[in-house]
């Protein structure tokens, strides 16, 4: 006896389960993935209709795509440029650095030397700085311009 309600139970279970994800259940229209209105219907007033009236339409996807694509074309280009001015100003701090270990590696080190090395080594820094804070500022604005659409 309870075999036979247990096997009931869950042919009850299964068929309700199919029902619904077929689309005959109560709900979003056409069923968990099926056709019609529902969540991811093909006749587009779904949440992801394939003519334009969802959620991701059609239309939608192609702007979308289109925005980013052109939107990643302009950061790679500025990222390329960012490395290309960033990577030569950090061999020449790096450059000046081995200068003044150099100096101080002396048995008497030039004072005027050192001072001028570490002169130049605040200045490529304050550069770098000047570089990192232009990237960052057009990140930022790529941003702001992708949430006007």
């Amino acid at each position: 006896m309870k075999r036979m309600l247990l096997m009931v139970a869950v042919i009850s279970f299964s068929t309700v389960a199919l029902v619904w994800a077929h689309g005959g259940g109560a709900g979003m229209g056409g069923g968990m993935m099926g056709p019609g209105n529902g969540m991811m219907g093909n006749n587009g007033y779904g949440m992801m209709g394939n003519n334009g009236y969802g959620m991701y339409g059609q239309q939608g996807r192609y702007d979308q795509n289109y925005r980013a694509s052109t939107r990643a074309q302009r950061q790679e280009q500025a990222q390329r440029e960012h490395f290309q001015i960033t990577g030569q100003l950090r061999r020449d701090m790096q450059a000046k650095q081995d200068a003044i270990l150099k100096e101080l590696d002396r048995e008497k080190p030039d004072r005027e030397k050192l001072h001028q090395l570490r002169k130049e080594l605040n200045g490529l820094q304050d550069q770098l700085d000047q570089e990192q804070n232009r990237y960052e500022h057009f990140l930022q604005d790529e941003t702001q311009r992708d949430d006007r659409y």
